[in-house]
Protein backbone atom coordinates (compact mmCIF):
# COMPACT_ATOMS: atom_id res chain seq x y z
CA UNK A 1 0.00 0.00 0.00
CA UNK A 2 2.82 2.41 0.90
CA UNK A 3 4.58 1.65 -2.39
CA UNK A 4 1.41 2.37 -4.41
CA UNK A 5 0.77 5.53 -2.43
CA UNK A 6 4.32 6.80 -3.13
CA UNK A 7 4.04 5.87 -6.80
CA UNK A 8 0.76 7.77 -7.27
CA UNK A 9 2.00 10.71 -5.18
CA UNK A 10 5.09 11.01 -7.42
CA UNK A 11 2.95 10.73 -10.57
CA UNK A 12 0.61 13.43 -9.28
CA UNK A 13 3.52 15.71 -8.37
CA UNK A 14 5.08 15.24 -11.82
CA UNK A 15 1.77 15.95 -13.55
CA UNK A 16 1.24 19.08 -11.45
CA UNK A 17 4.72 20.34 -12.36
CA UNK A 18 3.86 19.97 -16.05
CA UNK A 19 0.58 21.82 -15.59
CA UNK A 20 2.31 24.57 -13.60
CA UNK A 21 4.21 25.76 -16.67
CA UNK A 22 1.99 26.37 -19.65
CA UNK A 23 4.80 26.08 -22.19
CA UNK A 24 5.74 22.64 -20.89
CA UNK A 25 2.15 21.53 -21.23
CA UNK A 26 1.94 22.92 -24.76
CA UNK A 27 5.19 21.21 -25.75
CA UNK A 28 3.91 17.91 -24.39
CA UNK A 29 0.67 18.37 -26.32
CA UNK A 30 2.71 18.80 -29.53
CA UNK A 31 4.94 15.82 -28.69
CA UNK A 32 1.94 13.53 -28.15
CA UNK A 33 -0.03 14.90 -31.12
CA UNK A 34 2.46 15.52 -33.94
CA UNK A 35 -0.32 15.89 -36.53
CA UNK A 36 -2.45 18.22 -34.38
CA UNK A 37 -2.47 21.69 -35.95
CA UNK A 38 -4.22 23.19 -32.93
CA UNK A 39 -1.45 22.04 -30.58
CA UNK A 40 1.29 23.54 -32.76
CA UNK A 41 -0.70 26.74 -33.25
CA UNK A 42 -1.23 27.10 -29.48
CA UNK A 43 2.50 26.68 -28.87
CA UNK A 44 3.34 29.25 -31.57
CA UNK A 45 0.89 31.73 -30.05
CA UNK A 46 2.41 31.20 -26.59
CA UNK A 47 5.91 31.83 -27.94
CA UNK A 48 4.73 34.91 -29.83
CA UNK A 49 3.00 36.42 -26.80
CA UNK A 50 5.95 35.72 -24.53
CA UNK A 51 8.69 37.42 -26.53
CA UNK A 52 10.11 34.36 -28.27
CA UNK A 53 9.59 35.15 -31.98
CA UNK A 54 12.25 32.69 -33.21
CA UNK A 55 10.56 29.82 -31.41
CA UNK A 56 7.14 30.99 -32.64
CA UNK A 57 8.38 31.03 -36.21
CA UNK A 58 9.93 27.57 -35.80
CA UNK A 59 6.63 26.18 -34.47
CA UNK A 60 4.74 27.83 -37.31
CA UNK A 61 7.07 26.44 -39.96
CA UNK A 62 6.62 22.98 -38.50
CA UNK A 63 2.87 23.50 -38.62
CA UNK A 64 3.11 24.61 -42.26
CA UNK A 65 5.34 21.72 -43.32
CA UNK A 66 2.87 19.15 -42.13
CA UNK A 67 -0.52 20.80 -42.50
CA UNK A 68 -0.54 23.64 -45.03
CA UNK A 69 -3.92 22.65 -46.45
CA UNK A 70 -5.53 22.19 -43.05
CA UNK A 71 -4.86 25.66 -41.58
CA UNK A 72 -7.76 27.99 -40.93
CA UNK A 73 -7.64 31.73 -41.63
CA UNK A 74 -6.73 32.68 -38.04
CA UNK A 75 -3.80 30.27 -38.09
CA UNK A 76 -2.71 31.49 -41.52
CA UNK A 77 -2.84 35.10 -40.31
CA UNK A 78 -0.42 34.28 -37.48
CA UNK A 79 1.88 32.41 -39.86
CA UNK A 80 1.99 35.32 -42.31
CA UNK A 81 2.47 37.92 -39.55
CA UNK A 82 5.41 35.98 -38.09
CA UNK A 83 6.99 35.57 -41.52
CA UNK A 84 6.67 39.32 -42.13
CA UNK A 85 8.12 40.11 -38.70
CA UNK A 86 11.08 37.87 -39.58
CA UNK A 87 11.43 39.72 -42.93
CA UNK A 88 10.69 36.57 -44.91
CA UNK A 89 8.59 38.58 -47.32
CA UNK A 90 8.71 36.25 -50.32
CA UNK A 91 7.53 33.27 -48.30
CA UNK A 92 4.79 35.40 -46.72
CA UNK A 93 3.68 36.67 -50.13
CA UNK A 94 3.51 33.14 -51.55
CA UNK A 95 1.25 32.07 -48.68
CA UNK A 96 -0.89 35.20 -49.02
CA UNK A 97 -1.33 34.69 -52.77
CA UNK A 98 -2.41 31.08 -52.24
CA UNK A 99 -4.87 32.18 -49.55
CA UNK A 100 -6.32 35.00 -51.66
CA UNK A 101 -6.89 32.54 -54.52
CA UNK A 102 -9.45 30.76 -52.31
CA UNK A 103 -12.89 31.77 -51.22
CA UNK A 104 -12.77 34.31 -48.37
CA UNK A 105 -15.21 36.66 -46.70
CA UNK A 106 -14.70 40.36 -47.41
CA UNK A 107 -13.24 40.91 -43.94
CA UNK A 108 -10.70 38.10 -44.35
CA UNK A 109 -9.84 39.17 -47.88
CA UNK A 110 -9.23 42.67 -46.51
CA UNK A 111 -7.02 41.25 -43.74
CA UNK A 112 -4.88 39.29 -46.18
CA UNK A 113 -4.64 42.22 -48.62
CA UNK A 114 -3.38 44.36 -45.71
CA UNK A 115 -0.80 41.72 -44.87
CA UNK A 116 0.19 41.62 -48.53
CA UNK A 117 0.61 45.40 -48.52
CA UNK A 118 2.74 45.17 -45.38
CA UNK A 119 4.99 42.52 -46.93
CA UNK A 120 5.34 44.57 -50.11
CA UNK A 121 6.22 47.65 -48.06
CA UNK A 122 8.89 45.59 -46.32
CA UNK A 123 10.30 44.60 -49.70
CA UNK A 124 10.34 48.24 -50.81
CA UNK A 125 7.65 47.71 -53.45
CA UNK A 126 5.69 50.71 -52.24
CA UNK A 127 3.58 51.47 -55.34
CA UNK A 128 2.23 47.92 -55.40
CA UNK A 129 1.79 47.98 -51.61
CA UNK A 130 -0.38 51.10 -51.88
CA UNK A 131 -2.66 49.35 -54.36
CA UNK A 132 -3.07 46.40 -51.97
CA UNK A 133 -3.77 48.66 -48.98
CA UNK A 134 -6.34 50.66 -50.97
CA UNK A 135 -8.02 47.49 -52.18
CA UNK A 136 -8.17 46.22 -48.60
CA UNK A 137 -9.73 49.50 -47.40
CA UNK A 138 -12.65 48.96 -49.77
CA UNK A 139 -13.40 45.76 -47.83
CA UNK A 140 -12.65 46.73 -44.22
CA UNK A 141 -10.96 49.56 -42.29
CA UNK A 142 -7.21 49.61 -41.93
CA UNK A 143 -5.71 48.30 -38.72
CA UNK A 144 -3.07 50.31 -36.89
CA UNK A 145 -0.25 48.24 -38.41
CA UNK A 146 -1.81 48.41 -41.87
CA UNK A 147 -2.23 52.17 -41.55
CA UNK A 148 1.43 52.57 -40.66
CA UNK A 149 2.50 50.55 -43.68
CA UNK A 150 0.14 52.39 -46.00
CA UNK A 151 1.28 55.80 -44.77
CA UNK A 152 4.95 54.84 -45.04
CA UNK A 153 4.44 53.64 -48.62
CA UNK A 154 2.64 56.89 -49.48
CA UNK A 155 5.65 58.83 -48.20
CA UNK A 156 8.05 56.65 -50.16
CA UNK A 157 6.29 57.30 -53.48
CA UNK A 158 6.00 61.03 -52.80
CA UNK A 159 2.27 61.26 -52.08
CA UNK A 160 3.00 63.43 -49.06
CA UNK A 161 -0.33 65.26 -48.75
CA UNK A 162 -2.19 61.94 -48.69
CA UNK A 163 0.31 60.61 -46.14
CA UNK A 164 -0.34 63.61 -43.89
CA UNK A 165 -4.11 63.04 -44.08
CA UNK A 166 -3.62 59.35 -43.31
CA UNK A 167 -1.42 60.17 -40.32
CA UNK A 168 -4.12 62.47 -38.95
CA UNK A 169 -6.74 59.74 -39.38
CA UNK A 170 -4.55 57.20 -37.60
CA UNK A 171 -3.97 59.58 -34.70
CA UNK A 172 -7.70 60.29 -34.41
CA UNK A 173 -8.52 56.62 -34.43
CA UNK A 174 -5.68 55.19 -32.33
CA UNK A 175 -4.37 58.15 -30.33
CA UNK A 176 -0.88 59.59 -30.18
CA UNK A 177 1.53 56.67 -30.33
CA UNK A 178 5.33 56.56 -30.61
CA UNK A 179 5.34 54.87 -34.01
CA UNK A 180 2.99 57.52 -35.37
CA UNK A 181 5.36 60.18 -34.11
CA UNK A 182 8.27 58.44 -35.86
CA UNK A 183 6.26 58.29 -39.06
CA UNK A 184 5.50 62.01 -38.68
CA UNK A 185 9.25 62.63 -38.53
CA UNK A 186 9.76 60.55 -41.69
CA UNK A 187 7.08 62.64 -43.42
CA UNK A 188 8.67 65.91 -42.31
CA UNK A 189 12.06 64.68 -43.52
CA UNK A 190 10.58 63.87 -46.93
CA UNK A 191 9.17 67.41 -47.38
Amino acid sequence: FVFLFLFFAQATYTRNQVWAEQVTLLKQDVAFNQENVRAKYSLAVWYSRNGRPEDALSAVKDMLRNNRQGLDSVQLTLVVALLIDDEQYSEALDLIEATLAGSLSNRLRGDFLRLEGTALTGKGEDAEAIMKFEESMRLSPLTYEGGLGYTYSLIQVGRLDEAKIQLERLEQRFGRKPRLELLQQVLEGAR
